[in-house]
């Protein structure tokens, strides 16, 4: 564990910095303030380190009375843990059956998943046309495994119809309406990165999109 530092002057703010790799969230403080203490509050900056066990910055500021020195006599941690919680390596391979159908009614082939994301397989039928849609909390990376078509995305005014084959990429942002097709005779293929991961049944909300779809959908 890191070594605490802390800075007392007449009338200026002190600071009390926990550094990246230092975990004293889970301990318990016991603080005895002498004399001269006007205000205290406490910030972090990023997240809980007690709640999700990584590494974040704590901030903690008292502020001296304009006519007194602050002092503080007695200040004891007492740590629980010093050691993260360590996510566990994980590892699959592709489905051999759709598992689900996506709410723009394409197979969904669901792969992996972290705290700050997930992976998951997509196939559009050849000829095939999504419903369009629109997802109220979370963002996705697209990358074209196989397979041709074009994608129409829309935000405000902003409208744009961009081509898909093998080797492309795109984003959706937050917000974004979006509608997609395929081309040729064979399914359009992709890997989406959805951040944060797909919460479930009610986050695509249909809109009005750019083609009459041709497939069901799903929840």
């Amino acid at each position: 564990m890191g070594k605490f530092t802390a800075a007392v002057a007449n009338a200026m703010p002190a600071i009390l910095n926990i550094g990246p790799g230092e975990y004293p969230a889970w301990g318990i403080s016991y603080w005895y303030w002498v004399s001269g203490v006007e205000s205290i509050r406490t910030e972090s900056q990023q997240r809980n380190a007690a709640q999700v066990g990584c590494s974040d910055r704590f901030v903690l500021c008292f502020h001296s009375s304009p006519h007194d020195v602050c002092c503080v006599c007695h200040i004891v941690i007492l740590e629980k843990s010093s050691t993260p919680a360590m996510t566990p390596f994980d590892a699959t391979r592709l489905p051999v059956q759709p598992v689900a159908t996506a709410p723009d009614g394409t197979d969904v082939r669901p792969l992996l998943q972290l705290a700050g994301g997930s992976l998951a397989h997509f196939e559009l039928p050849p000829g095939a046309v999504s419903h369009a849609v629109r997802h109220r909390t979370v963002e996705e990376i697209w990358y074209c495994l196989s397979g041709r078509g074009e994608m129409w995305r829309q935000q405000g005014a902003v409208e744009t119809v961009t081509p898909l084959e093998t080797g492309t990429a795109l984003t959706i942002p937050l917000g974004t309406a979006f509608q997609f097709r395929s081309f040729g005779y064979e399914p359009l293929v992709v890997l989406v990165i959805t951040m944060p991961p797909w919460p479930g049944e009610g986050e695509a909300e249909r809109v009005e999109g750019k083609w009459r779809p041709t497939v069901g959908h799903g929840g």
